[in-house]
């Protein structure tokens, strides 16, 4: 009986230090769904403790958690992600043995709270070196753990997850996005210790900005660039301010195109060059609750057509027509299989030029064209040649633009000074003058002067006016170096514009002569620059009868009437002519008959 009852003792002895020597107390509060425990016992000999819990969703306690030896505190985040109150139940084990456990604490389960995680506010995202990348505005949360990417589609799915809860952006990489090709659809949610925040919504889901299409219109010279406007966040306001247009070439640097309106999704690149790669890019600029923020979307490029091109093309010269008020111009064209249509352009300042003929081919590789609308005498004039494309618009210009040559002169009383310019638009290294009485030249003959193209471009001529002469008209004669084999393998040669003296009219006449005389028996007048056309040399006697007359300049009067000499005495010429300012001129005087 004694050793039964020690034994019944010893068993209620357990049994009461089970019940007595372990509690279980709530430190502070639970927050955010984390509940601190803290574990009270008087044993001194123990080695682990085992926590229990229960939820108004379970029938028996389950296995939460197992303390070490000298831990007495423990934080549950476990019970939060079923929902619900819960209880709990400790064990205290010694190598294994029971030797103290508690009652259910508390006596009524605590009720969950467990606030959700402060909502992420995504800025943008962009595509940035390859690379698509999220930006968003750190949040203040002490429970924070993660960030997560769910992308959306008919559902959301979690394509990537951040633990750096410091983190402002990231880097997207995963395999189940294609930014460039799918205006993919991406929201940021944040994780605390019990859940994710509650924005899996379509109202937060962004989209990249997204370039649908590149149009290469041949004929219009022109990319249309369309767009999928960015997709903005409804739950935080966000909107679309504009998107600018950039454009690269090669290895060039992007450079602004041009900005497309809000509301519209469509951009227009005109006059590109044929033959060349254009990469663009959208700078999307956006404003919401959290302020204004940029999203730069995935390159897009396109090669423009190329078209076959002459090897050369250019303008062999432009010369002033010889005695006319029009400009000849040569085009030549390396081969014009495949060509039609040309245009040549005039301009007063090389700046501003416009289209004074539209030429064809027609096979030919070189083409000759007359501008009767010049006015060389006036000025000079700038040439240059455009191809066109089977489009008519402008493939190329010409390698060279040429400059006629305009001819100064300056009458003066040393002389007839003459200026004038440089001919460009190939090597003419020679400037030749040649001089004529009636505007018309011999270009066979030698030039008064030659001007080499390192010398000014200018020259006196002192030659004075004989009798009979009007006027000196000169002309100025360009010559080039030898053309190249891709030109020409002759000497080209290029003219001014003609230029006239403005010497003044003069008629002398003697105040006396003798009929008889062997020097001068015959009386006529001396003179220069009139119209020798126009002309009339008639004698009076005093009784103011015509005694001589004639239109001949050539022809003088011989002191004789009715084929006798007339007496001596003083006699009354006339000469009548039109002067150089085209002005009808009388010089009336007297002369004095010697015998």
């Amino acid at each position: 009986m004694k050793k039964y009852f020690l034994t019944l003792f010893f068993l209620s002895c357990v049994l009461l230090s089970k019940s007595q020597y372990i509690t279980i107390e709530l430190d502070n509060n639970n927050i955010d769904g984390l509940i601190p425990l803290t574990f009270h016992t008087d044993k001194t000999i123990w080695d682990s403790i085992r926590i229990y819990y229960k939820t108004d969703l379970m029938t028996t306690p389950e296995w939460l958690h197992t303390l070490k030896f000298d831990n007495v505190h423990y934080v549950d985040s476990v019970h939060c992600e079923e929902g619900g109150n819960v209880i709990y139940q400790a064990e205290l084990y010694s190598e294994n043995v029971l030797i103290a456990e508690s009652g259910d604490f508390p006596d009524e389960p605590i009720t969950e709270i467990d606030p959700e995680p402060t909502i992420p506010i995504l800025d943008s995202i962009s595509y940035i070196n390859n690379q698509l990348v999220m930006g968003w505005t750190t949040i203040p949360d002490s429970t924070l753990k993660s960030f997560k990417i769910y992308k959306r589609t008919e559902g959301f799915y979690n394509i990537q997850e951040i633990n750096d809860i410091e983190a402002s952006y990231a880097v997207i990489d995963s395999d189940s996005i294609s930014p460039c090709e799918n205006q993919d659809k991406l929201i940021l949610v944040a994780v605390d210790n019990c859940r994710e925040t509650g924005n899996l919504f379509p109202e937060y889901a962004q989209a990249l900005t997204k370039i649908k299409n590149l149009i290469w219109d041949k004929c219009d010279k022109s990319i249309t660039i369309k767009i999928s406007k960015y997709i903005t966040s409804l739950a935080i306001h966000q909107e679309i301010v504009k998107h600018q247009v950039f454009v690269s070439k090669a290895d060039e640097l992007p450079v602004l195109l041009g900005e497309i309106d809000k509301d519209k999704e469509e951009f227009i690149h005109r006059n590109v060059e044929y033959g060349e790669e254009y990469t663009y890019f959208i700078r999307t600029f956006l404003t919401s609750d959290n302020g204004n923020a940029t999203s730069t979307s995935c390159e897009k490029s396109i090669t423009t057509e190329q078209i076959n091109l002459p090897d050369f093309f250019q303008i062999l010269y432009s010369s002033v027509i010889p005695g006319t008020n029009s400009i000849k111009t040569i085009v030549k064209v390396s081969d014009p299989t495949g060509l039609s249509n040309f245009l040549i352009l005039r301009s007063e300042d090389n700046e501003n030029f416009f289209q004074v003929a539209k030429l064809n081919w027609n096979g030919n590789k070189e083409i000759e064209w007359t501008d009767l609308t010049a006015k060389p005498h006036l000025k000079s004039y700038y040439y240059k040649a455009a191809l066109l494309d089977e489009c008519d618009n402008i493939a190329i210009y010409s390698e060279n633009t040429t400059k006629t040559i305009h001819l100064d002169i300056d009458t003066k009383d040393i002389g007839n000074e003459l200026s004038w310019n440089r001919y460009e638009g190939g090597g003419f290294d020679q400037y030749l003058i040649y001089r004529s009485t009636d505007g018309n030249f011999n270009f066979e003959e030698e030039p008064i002067a030659t001007i080499f193209f390192d010398q000014a471009m200018s020259h006196t001529d002192f030659t004075e006016l004989t009798e009979g002469l009007n006027q000196w008209s000169y002309i100025v004669k360009a010559i080039s170096k030898l053309g190249d084999s891709n030109a020409s393998d002759y000497v080209f040669e290029t003219y001014s514009n003609i230029v006239t003296s403005n010497n003044p009219s003069i008629v002398r006449l003697a105040n006396a002569f003798m009929p008889s005389s062997t020097t001068s028996p015959i009386f006529k007048p001396i003179f220069t620059g009139i119209d020798l056309d126009n002309y009339a040399f008639s004698i009076f006697n005093r009784g103011g009868q015509m005694i001589f007359h004639t239109t001949n300049p050539e022809e003088g009067w011989d002191g004789k009437y009715n084929g006798e000499i007339v007496q001596q005495g003083v006699y009354v010429y006339q000469v009548s002519y039109i002067d150089n300012e085209n002005k009808q001129k009388s010089v009336r005087g007297t002369v004095v008959v010697v015998k």
